[in-house]
């Protein structure tokens, strides 16, 4: 009897396989980030989103200018977002989860543009290995972005962003070319502060692609005038501007740890020591690729695309770390801001995808027939053969870099996507039964930041234009069933000394505390001898917890039960498991 016939593995069929996995590749991350905005999101007003309301209400009124859309918010000027959301208003009568499937929908659309322009200058990468990009870049990680319609602005700067590195990085630029990516960094400078930071990328691929001088001075030129505009009559912070000079460790510390976040991690818990490490790390690679690639002339492969990236996420990280360092290393810790960190990761993982000739001086040009990619033969010869362990060495660290990411990532983004929806429950309630709740409420919530009688008059006119969850009566009649939210007893423990400590002189004491409309005081008291509730002191919030330096020399020398209380911002008390301490002076 005959054997059945071998099937043959043709060169074909493994490459529709790969073609498979691929768009498997791409498609899961994108599936999984409208999946967690589907789920986590809510349709109602909070925060900066009441000023939206101000704005959509000079539209109805007949009172709306130009001075209004240009006004600043904060130091961010958000003309363009402006626009959106008023149109938003009269298509969607301003439907906050339809603002934040439009930033979901622009995130697709930088991140389809960013690997164009990397696969347009590296034809011979496989579709598979940009994968690992589209995964950075739809981590959940960012949920307060995904989460929040009015962090459609960030969305829109990294649109630009990705709009300008696929116009300047055309094999031939054009002026019309030229001209678009000057319109596209306008677009995102006048849509958020980090905008601005999309010029200097600009100019690092003018640079890497040997391109006429005078679209650089043009280039440069537009930048300049952005930035007088955008200063032009802007609010000057009241944060002292010299902090991160004057205490340089400090920011240093917040500048790494904003890099290391990228996994989403609590800085005011334990685990910050250990995103530090992580952000170090992520530094260090990143400007072993600056150093390495960044001053080559490169006029045809992908890397200069990466080393834009780089340079945006470390700018943006180190803008961030100036203006924010006054906050504490929580500060540094914020989900809004991996949006951007993670393009750190993405630039080098980019710019390894490709390696140029490893003995060619910093001014030389690569040629089509001089570059490779990952998929190319190993380069010989013995300068290579010196520096090609460090590129595999850099290129391990990141894709394991990538991979804590995911890991760390998925877990730490659900669990804020959980929180930030059940903080979007409590302001729903609060939204609906305005007229039942009192002025400390709406101040103790934390999402309504303008004074209770604006945000009653701001809630009046959303009320009256049916806009967000007033246009919405299920919600409407769910909640307000429901009523206000009651707070819950605050949460506090006693994390420094330990239990069973001997102290003397002066001791640090620090405590978690937590409440769910945040906490107006956290104290420390012992009690032991005849001693009962004498009160040590009231605490200061720092980055590692409520801290409290404690003079044992005022008390006799004894043991003692030491506790931590929290007050809640209504005034529920919250009192941690004593611990056991023996001063001993």
């Amino acid at each position: 009897m005959a054997s059945a016939p071998t099937r043959v593995r043709t060169p074909q069929s493994g490459s529709r396989a790969l073609a498979i996995i691929a768009a498997i590749g791409f498609t899961l991350p994108i599936v999984a980030y409208f999946w967690f905005l589907h789920n986590y999101s809510l349709n109602v007003i909070s925060r900066d989103q009441w000023d939206d309301v101000g704005l959509i209400s000079h539209s109805y009124n007949g009172t709306l200018s130009l001075g209004t859309l240009w006004a600043p918010h904060n130091e961010n000027r958000i003309f363009f977002p402006n626009l959106i959301v008023l149109l938003l208003s009269r298509l969607t009568h301003f439907n906050i989860v339809f603002e934040e499937y439009v930033s979901g929908v622009m995130l697709v659309a930088a991140t389809g543009l960013i690997i164009y322009a990397h696969k347009r200058r590296s034809p011979s990468t496989p579709w598979i290995a940009y994968c690992p990009i589209a995964i950075l870049l739809f981590s959940f990680v960012q949920y307060a972005n995904t989460l929040w319609g009015f962090q459609l602005c960030w969305y829109l700067v990294l649109l630009s962003l990705a709009v300008v590195i696929v116009l300047l990085d055309q094999p031939t630029l054009t002026g019309l070319a030229f001209t678009g990516a000057a319109a596209a960094a306008i677009l995102g400078s006048f849509s958020l502060l980090q905008g601005l930071l999309i010029w200097p990328v600009g100019l690092v691929l003018l640079y890497s692609r040997r391109r006429p001088k005078n679209f650089v001075l043009i280039w440069i030129g537009c930048a300049v005038a952005a930035g007088v505009v955008y200063f032009s009559g802007q609010h000057v912070s009241s944060t002292d501007p010299y902090l991160a000079v004057r205490h340089p460790m400090a920011a240093l510390k917040f500048f790494f740890s904003a890099i290391g976040d990228v996994v989403g991690a609590n800085l005011s818990s334990q685990g910050s020591a250990a995103v530090l490490i992580f952000g170090v790390l992520i530094f260090v690679v990143a400007l072993h690729v600056l150093v390495f690639f960044g001053f080559r002339r490169d006029e045809s492969s992908g890397t200069p695309i990466g080393i834009a990236l780089i340079c945006f996420g470390l700018l943006f990280a180190a803008l961030i770390t100036d203006g924010r360092i006054s906050f504490g290393l929580e500060g540094a810790g914020v989900s809004r801001y991996t949006t951007f960190d993670l393009l750190i990761l993405v630039g080098c993982y980019m710019a390894l995808l490709n390696r140029p000739p490893l003995g060619m001086r910093a001014d030389e040009s690569i040629t089509d027939s001089a570059a490779g990619d990952l998929t190319s033969e190993p380069m010989t010869g013995s300068r290579s053969t010196h520096a090609a362990p460090k590129l595999w060495i850099a290129r391990g660290v990141v894709v394991a870099a990538i991979c804590v990411q995911l890991a760390v990532g998925i877990n730490t983004g659900l669990a804020g996507g959980r929180s930030d929806y059940a903080g979007q429950v409590q302001d729903a309630r609060v939204v609906v039964n305005m007229r039942k709740a009192s002025d400390s409420l709406l101040v103790l919530t934390g999402s309504f930041l303008q004074p209770a009688n604006q945000i009653r008059q701001l809630a009046q006119v959303a009320a009256s234009h049916r806009l967000s969850i007033f246009n919405n009566s299920g919600l409407i009649a769910q909640y307000a069933k429901e009523g206000l939210p009651g707070e819950t007893t605050p949460r506090t423990a006693v994390i420094y000394p330990p239990n069973g400590s001997k102290v003397k002189g002066t001791q640090a004491l620090f405590a978690s505390a937590s409440g769910e409309f945040g906490l107006s005081s956290v104290q420390f008291e012992i009690t032991g001898g005849h001693l009962r509730g004498f009160l040590i002191g009231t605490a200061t919030n720092s980055g590692y917890g409520w801290y409290q330096a404690w003079n044992t020399t005022s008390v006799p020398d004894g043991t003692y039960l030491l506790q931590s209380i929290a007050y809640g911002a209504t005034g529920k008390i919250g009192r941690s498991t004593g611990i056991t301490v023996r001063v001993a002076n």
